[in-house]
């Protein structure tokens, strides 16, 4: 997985809270909001709430927005701005329905937009008290502290204003890519983590794999050696039965030699024949040995194919685990290699 690849599906997962030191900014928020006279808050894209509310004033919060209708005119006013701050990807000013100017600086990363820092309340010259009681009515807010509210806020100019928030917006977005620089970091030793954890396992399956190994290995030899020795039986039973041939060869040369002096059946002969049936069954007894030496070279030589093939397994997957092995450690090599680039 290549490092473009890697930074760009990570940050297309990341939320603002994600990228930013929500303690710093809010200690800077609430510094400059202060300084300023402005208020401000930083809201991610969904809406919610990331800080608390900078020097926010009761004549938009408690007044203005505490109306259920001066909530929609309010909601009206702040989508246009947001949509022209997303639309230039910089801060904005624009006007709000009760005559204050607001304020959206966008945060966007990789074409993507998280949030922003959004404020103002401010008026850029003393609001007018008539029209305060007028839009009162309108909005069922009690006039007379809806006008009082409206004293307390604070006048400044739109090109003061104009400047702050693209104070806000320089601020804010530098913080996110000093965020996005350790939240990368952070994705890549995650992974470092995961692919050491992986890399140590399989040495150990590997470590596992290759006693089994050794083991099978033993026990194969140990058939070829029984093997090799039931061929040394075979050899000593075939110079039995050769050594049984040539006594019964013997022995019948003996019978004939008696029957001749006997002229007939006698009782040498007899003995003679007696020894033959002996060496007959003898014979036989050697015959069932061989059978038997024969059945045992069998399954020797049937376990010592198992064992080779139970050899071979281990070894396939000896093979497929050093592959694994070898793809988690250039994956660790490349994220190396990633972080030295951060």
């Amino acid at each position: 997985m290549g490092q473009n690849v890697n930074q760009h599906s990570w940050l297309d997962e990341a939320e603002l809270k994600d990228l930013v030191d929500l303690n710093l900014l809010q200690k800077f928020q609430d510094d400059f909001a202060n300084s300023f006279g402005i208020a401000s808050i930083t809201l991610d894209k969904d809406g919610n709430a990331l800080t608390n509310g900078s020097n926010l004033t009761d004549f938009c919060m408690k007044y203005t927005h505490g109306s259920k209708l001066g909530e929609k005119r309010c909601l009206e006013c702040d989508l246009k701005g947001l949509n022209e701050s997303i639309r230039t990807g910089e801060a904005v000013t624009y006007d709000c329905h009760a005559g204050l100017v607001d304020f959206a600086a966008p945060i966007i990363v990789n074409g993507r937009h998280l949030g922003g820092i959004y404020g103002g309340q401010i008026t850029n010259n003393e609001l007018d008290e008539e029209k305060i009681r007028q839009l009162a009515r309108e909005l069922d807010i009690n006039e007379d502290q809806y006008v009082a509210a409206s004293k307390k806020v604070h006048v400044i100019s739109k090109k003061e204003l104009k400047i702050a928030a693209e104070v806000l917006h320089t601020v804010g977005n530098t913080l996110v890519k000093i965020g996005i620089k350790q939240y990368l970091f952070k994705k890549m030793f995650e992974t470092l983590k995961e692919n050491v954890e992986q890399a140590s396992s399989l040495i150990d399956n590997l470590a596992s794999s290759s006693v089994e190994i050794s083991t099978n290995q033993q026990q194969l030899n140990d058939e070829v050696k029984k093997v090799e020795n039931f061929s040394g039986e075979i050899l000593n039973i075939s110079e039995s039965i050769k050594q049984i041939a040539n006594e019964t060869n013997m022995l019948g040369l003996n019978a004939a030699i008696e029957a001749a002096r006997a002229g007939s059946v006698g009782a040498g002969f007899g003995i003679v024949a007696d020894q033959i049936r002996k060496l007959s069954l003898k014979s036989k007894e050697t015959a069932n040995g061989i059978a038997n030496v024969n059945l045992s070279i069998k399954e020797s030589v049937d376990s010592s194919v198992q064992m080779s093939n139970g050899t071979l397994s281990l070894t396939e997957q000896q093979a497929a685990s050093l592959e694994e092995v070898s793809a988690n450690l250039e994956e660790l090599k490349e994220l190396s290699q990633n972080l030295n680039t951060l």
